[in-house]
């Protein structure tokens, strides 16, 4: 091939890589914010925050090197730049996704795990009131306990709720709270117990001073 056939080719290519440097990168931006989609749908706002935001800040960042681009004259616009980056956004966005999923099932498992619990609690305080010793010392107090524990349906049956909703992060405290509660009605049939015996109540244990 001759050099004046090779300039000739060169100088018809020439137009040709500059429209497609010039071309702005629309599918490229559909890709990328398709996967931000499916990211939220993961909820990866609750469950992968930080890979969610740094995804988010790598599209903007494309998109505003879009903007900046769409500015100039046709034939100065480069997009190459910003199409790197709706690709890396593109996988940023696929990975809070999995993230979200692999945490959403983590807490689901660690929820499950304290409703579970919680469920044994109860029963075993229930357990508990139903066998203490009465008498006239505590026949008042036992009377609040038992108040107390029938007040624990609600908070119960909330948690269970939304944990059967898919709401495990509302669901981990409303758990934490009930169970809390378990352990305080613990105490008092404890104390009402040592009350009705003639004993002088316990009260709640309390660790020993750090050294």
């Amino acid at each position: 091939m001759s050099r004046r056939t090779m300039f000739a080719l060169a100088v018809l290519a020439l137009p040709l890589f500059v429209w497609g440097c010039s071309k702005p990168p629309e599918v490229e931006i559909q890709k990328a914010q398709a996967a931000m989609a499916s990211a939220r749908t993961a909820e990866a706002q609750q469950y992968a925050t930080k890979s969610l935001a740094a995804a988010q800040d790598t599209l903007n960042a494309a998109m505003a090197y879009k903007a900046e681009q769409d500015a100039k004259f046709v034939l100065f616009r480069r997009y190459e730049k910003g199409r790197q980056q709706l690709i890396k956004a593109e996988s940023m966005a696929q990975k809070a996704e999995a993230d979200a999923k692999a945490e959403k099932e983590r807490v689901r498992q660690e929820v499950m795990g304290m409703l579970s619990s919680a469920t044994t609690e109860f029963d075993a305080v229930k357990t508990a009131f139903q066998t203490a010793p009465k008498g006239k010392g505590n026949k008042a107090d036992l009377a609040l306990i038992e108040a107390e524990i029938q007040s624990i349906e609600g908070p119960m049956a909330e948690a269970k709720a939304e944990f059967d909703g898919g709401r495990f992060l509302t669901a981990k405290p409303k758990v934490t709270a009930v169970r809390e509660q378990i352990r305080r009605i613990n105490d008092e049939i404890a104390n009402a117990a040592a009350m009705a015996s003639g004993k002088k109540p316990a009260g709640p244990m309390t660790p020993p001073p750090a050294r």
